[in-house]
């Protein structure tokens, strides 16, 4: 992919913002709010109602752009269900475990980014509140998305040509759009290419023997090991003293501040295009 280094560096900055921001305290703590039927897995129903409670109390927090996104929500949790393991149930492979929660976080802020880009573009040739979730880029608007999204990052100057390529890759049915959730499955396999940033995580085929039925909190504690093993024990320094809920909400107003940032990139390379 031509743009492979910009959607790298947007993982990295998530697993960055992950580290800095959210300790284990604070993981586990949100973890176990989130899994309302305490059965140690995170539907996608649960995730979307942690979002909205959320979006409830804080109006004009970074939940409520996620609410406004729920297709950015799908695609998250569904990369993340399927993040560790691939061969369990069909119902097992639908939530997210204690150990996949990190990669669901990742993801939720990875795929913002890019649907910034993604609605930009569309926001061009479409109406005023029309719902983008469905909507598809063709070929020309592809192009712009990639460049726009290139430019805010790691600036690879791409030909028409190598762009072209990349379009007709995803575009693997030839109907000349491609959607976003096309887009954001072909980018989910640069979230662990830096391996020396990614803790050891024991894979198991049996998923749904480690959540479905399960709902003693210690039992998720011990799960969740090796998936925090680079998280901090304490939060960093302008975190001490806050309380989880305080500490989850922090974080959030982090990937709302970059979603306004990356906004005005996007403006300004859109308005000199």
């Amino acid at each position: 992919m031509g743009a492979a280094a910009s959607v790298q560096s947007v993982y990295k900055d998530a697993l960055k913002w992950l580290k800095s921001y959210i300790d284990k305290k604070t993981y586990l703590a949100d973890f176990e709010a989130l899994d309302i039927d305490h059965n140690g897995g995170l539907s996608f129903v649960e995730f979307q109602k942690w979002i909205s409670s959320n979006a409830e109390k804080e109006p004009d927090s970074c939940w409520s752009i996620f609410l406004t996104s729920g297709i950015v929500l799908s695609v998250a949790h569904k990369a993340a269900a399927e993040h560790i393991d691939s061969t369990s149930n069909a119902e097992a492979k639908h939530v997210v475990d204690v150990s996949e929660f990190r990669a669901l976080l990742i993801h939720l802020y990875a795929t913002s980014i890019i649907w910034r880009h993604f609605i930009a573009v569309l926001n061009l040739n479409t109406q005023e509140n029309e719902d983008l979730s469905h909507k598809t880029l063709n070929e020309a608007e592809f192009n712009k998305m990639v460049r726009s999204f290139c430019n805010a990052h790691c600036q690879e100057e791409l030909t028409d040509e190598v762009i072209s390529t990349d379009f007709k890759e995803l575009d693997k049915n030839m109907t000349g759009n491609i959607g976003f959730i096309t887009l954001c499955s072909h980018c989910v396999k640069y979230m662990d290419m830096n391996e020396e940033d990614k803790p050891e995580i024991e894979t198991t085929p049996k998923k749904a023997e480690n959540i479905l039925g399960v709902s003693e909190t210690s039992t998720a504690q011990s799960a969740a090991v090796n998936a925090l093993a680079d998280l901090k024990n304490n939060p960093k320094g302008c975190l001490a003293g806050m309380t989880v809920e305080d500490r989850t909400e922090a974080a959030m107003d982090q990937v709302k501040m970059k979603i306004e940032k990356e906004d005005e990139k996007i403006k300004q390379f859109l308005t000199n295009e």
